[in-house]
């Protein structure tokens, strides 16, 4: 556990090991440590797969510095009504949206905790590019589509002067240069899979509401050649036309809360709470799409439309940049500035939309220092690395207050990193010989705060509870078994079918208010 700004030496192990053959690094510990440490990770880690050519990570992060709670009540875990496939394409997260009826088109969006709208280009959109899909929605086919006009505008503030009608349009620009107009209508709405027939049949009954979103006549920058048709925000607002609320609203859950639980080859999105919470070992066949470890949680903090959270501490490997008493490296009031600048501006953010992280910029030097030390090599954007400079690599951690903790592992933050994508257990990486060109996708270029993007949360169930103004992590398999969550979906109070009690742009890409 973390006392002060150490990691005790059973953690320190973990931390250190990253994507690696734990038995390789342990020869030189004590043999009561060698003991303790086989004790605790005989039952959540296994070393090697049966073919002994690959090597898995750690499983026990979730129980690192959050041990000063255990002794505390557990809590509360608000489990999911449902829960639908994600895929990853591109360097992003996507959900498959059908829209309209009788017949639904499918469009597949982005899902982005760092934006509020959902919106994708309609027929007819000259220069939006094309995308996933072979054709742009058209609303001509669906009985259940309308336009929204004045006075009765949900996204559009006022009409504009010269409009040619009363129709409501919005538009969204994005710091990094991008933009897109689009024109408001309504229209019925659900998330499923991408088989049209399983969607209509299992998924529109259940799930299918009536909801405001954008139809794009005109994109500009990376909105233009993106892999998906559009994007689905999932902000923190809570307004009437929120998805979140307008599934509340009609039946469809009975909680503000989701989460999602990413891997490098799609994830999970549960409506309602967690769907991977382990309410009963017995429920599944496969307990490995349970939670790996406990779920903590962390409030969130200011009252702007993202997910910020309080950094607590940040550590490279087992050192702490934060703390105040770090020796030899920086000065107290350096460690203290470091901590300072994650709370800064709209503070610390986990933002699914971005595919990449982004540190304070007052973190560059130590994180390079400290980088050259474990590795033995100097830290650059894009380099040829062996297995051997790999396996010094440091997980980065970042501890939330009060007690909640993520641990981003080189395979996570380096891109190029040989995966065993049909490992039934996360993070399997495959060795490799001579030299490999690798790109770290941890980058120090924030002026304030921080940007936690889809890459540091891989393999965690990271649940937004809205009601309770908090988010939770637990580490997790992330693969999605249908059959699986079909029966799980069923235990709790349903009928199986969810009815219970190319990268998207380099860099992140908030809205401008």
């Amino acid at each position: 556990m973390v006392e002060g700004n150490r990691i005790e030496e059973s953690q320190k192990f973990s931390v250190e090991v990253g994507c690696r053959r734990p038995s390789r690094y342990s020869r030189d510990l004590s043999k009561s440590r060698v003991l303790l440490l086989a004790f605790v990770l005989l039952a959540s880690w296994s070393t090697e797969d049966t073919r002994g050519s690959s090597v898995i990570l750690q499983g026990v992060e979730a129980d690192d510095p959050n041990l000063r709670t255990t002794k505390k009540k557990k809590p509360e875990i608000p489990q999911a009504s449902m829960t639908i496939p994600m895929h990853y394409e591109s360097g992003s997260h996507h959900v498959y949206a059908w829209i309209g009826s009788p017949m639904p088109q499918r469009q597949i969006l982005i899902l982005d905790t760092g934006s509020r709208y959902m919106a994708f280009p309609c027929d007819p959109c000259p220069e939006c590019g094309r995308h996933a899909s072979t054709k742009y929605f058209n609303d001509t086919p669906s009985t259940t589509h309308r336009d929204n006009y004045h006075p009765n505008c949900i996204f559009a503030k006022a009409k504009k002067k010269n409009a040619p009608d009363d129709s409501c349009t919005f538009e969204q620009t994005y710091l990094e240069g991008s933009s897109w107009k689009a024109k408001e209508v309504e229209d019925m709405v659900w998330l499923a899979t991408a088989d049209q027939e399983e969607s209509i049949e299992e998924y529109m009954p259940h799930l299918a509401i009536p909801f405001t979103f954008g139809c794009q006549n005109h994109v500009t920058g990376y909105f233009v050649h993106q892999y998906s048709d559009g994007i689905l925000g999932m902000g923190k607002q809570m307004d009437k036309n929120s998805l979140l609320q307008s599934m509340i609203q009609a039946g469809a859950i009975n909680r503000a809360a989701f989460a999602m639980c990413l891997s490098q080859t799609g994830g999970t999105l549960s409506f309602g709470g967690s769907g991977l919470a382990r309410p009963d070992v017995k429920a599944l066949e496969n307990p490995e799409q349970y939670h790996l470890g406990q779920m903590y949680f962390s409030k969130l903090t200011q009252d702007h439309g993202l997910y910020a959270l309080d950094v607590y501490q940040v550590f490279i490997g087992d050192y702490c940049m934060t703390c105040d008493d770090t020796p030899d490296r920086l000065t107290n009031e350096q460690h203290e500035r470091i901590l300072t600048v994650f709370g800064s501006g709209k503070g610390t953010l986990l933002d699914s939309g971005t595919t990449d992280t982004y540190f304070p910029r007052a973190a560059e030097k130590i994180f390079e220092k400290v980088w050259e030390e474990k590795v033995g090599s100097r830290l650059e954007p894009k380099r040829d690395y062996t297995y051997e400079e790999f396996l010094r690599m440091p997980i980065i951690t970042v501890i939330f207050n009060p007690n909640a903790t993520l641990h981003a592992h080189p395979c996570s933050y380096m891109e190029g990193v040989p995966m065993d994508l049909n490992a039934t257990k996360p993070d399997i990486v495959i060795p490799w010989t001579g030299k490999r060109k690798l790109t770290i996708r941890l980058y120090m270029e924030e002026n304030e705060g921080a940007v936690l993007g889809a890459n540091f949360m891989y393999n965690y169930d990271v649940l937004y509870d809205l009601e309770r103004r908090r988010v939770g992590f637990a580490r997790a398999n992330c693969g999605f078994d249908r059959e699986a969550q079909a029966r799980l979906n069923k235990d709790r109070g349903g009928d199986g079918n969810g009815n219970g009690d190319r990268r998207l742009l380099p860099r992140k890409v908030y809205e401008l208010d």
